[in-house]
């Protein structure tokens, strides 16, 4: 019963398929938002001569990022703080409409634009990043019509339980956008080069081709496609789709920051310091 001495709506006896998936999404959204922190902090301190195009391209992804975390967090105390036991709150769309597939959306659109940019940039091959450009588009757009569907359903049970074309063109515009990138991006690294030596070293360079090439964005978006169409009625597919954005930003700044020998980084006497290239460097950092 509440304060008032209204009691509130029964909860009902699924409702684990709906706030478990949300609070594993939230859970992943702020491990990862800790991850794009670290990397941003080291991009900023490591590349303070890149184009001020492409700084500011990350600052933008980062500002969006950390709205979206601000909001997720704002649902989540809602719905397991001072909602808690309230059926309508638990159920409620709240700010996902905007969190997840607005907000997705435009930071996938940053993302796998960069991605076209740099693909045409060292392949010349207009023709994959004019069609990764279209699909990134074309989910942007998706996700866009289906925030304001969200919002204009406002319950999630029933949100869960329609067959949403914009949100399966929005996955399966998303997904085909990232094979394109991983397939590109593999192709690159895939350029003769130095043999890796010993085991670590090998291990380290497949996890670096993994993250930087897009391909645990193109795994998760699958994932949240593959749950929204095989679970109806639940929202399993928030799981994912809830730390989806952040999987994209981490991908690109791995790629930015991978011109830092990280091997190379000496931490002794509270000081960092690391070698980028002959023409860039990290600047001494001292311990405040």
């Amino acid at each position: 019963m509440s304060s008032h001495g209204i009691p509130h709506p029964q909860v009902p006896p699924h409702v684990a398929q709906i706030t478990g998936p949300l609070l594993l999404g939230y859970f992943f959204n702020w491990l990862l938002a800790g991850a794009l922190s670290v990397q941003a902090y080291v991009y900023y301190l490591g590349f303070p001569d890149d184009p001020l195009s492409q700084k500011g391209s990350v600052t933008v992804l980062y500002t969006l990022e950390i709205l979206q975390l601000v909001l997720c967090t704002k649902d989540a105390f809602a719905e397991f703080g001072t909602g808690f036991g309230d059926a309508d709150r638990l159920n409620s769309v709240g700010l996902l409409w905007f969190s997840v597939p607005v907000l997705s959306a435009l930071i996938a659109l940053i993302v796998q634009s960069f991605y076209a940019w740099k693909i045409w940039s060292s392949s010349k091959r207009i023709w994959v990043s004019a069609v990764i450009a279209v699909l990134s588009l074309a989910q942007c757009a998706a996700g866009i019509y289906d925030g304001v569907l969200s919002v204009h359903v406002g319950d999630l049970d029933e949100l869960a339980k329609r067959h949403r074309s914009s949100t399966i063109l929005r996955g399966a515009a998303a997904i085909a956008c990232d094979v394109m990138i991983v397939i590109s991006m593999f192709r690159q690294k895939s350029k003769p080069r130095p043999p890796a030596r010993g085991p670590d070293r090998i291990i380290s360079e497949i996890s670096e081709a993994v993250i930087e090439s897009g391909l645990l964005c193109t795994i998760f978006a699958a994932l949240e496609l593959g749950l929204f169409l095989g679970f109806r009625g639940t929202t399993y597919y928030y799981a994912p789709g809830l730390s989806l954005s952040k999987l994209y930003s981490n991908s690109l700044l791995a790629l930015l920051n991978s011109r830092i020998p990280f091997s190379s980084l000496n931490f002794a006497e509270g000081r960092t310091r690391a070698s980028v290239s002959t023409r860039m460097s990290f600047a001494e950092q001292s311990r405040m």
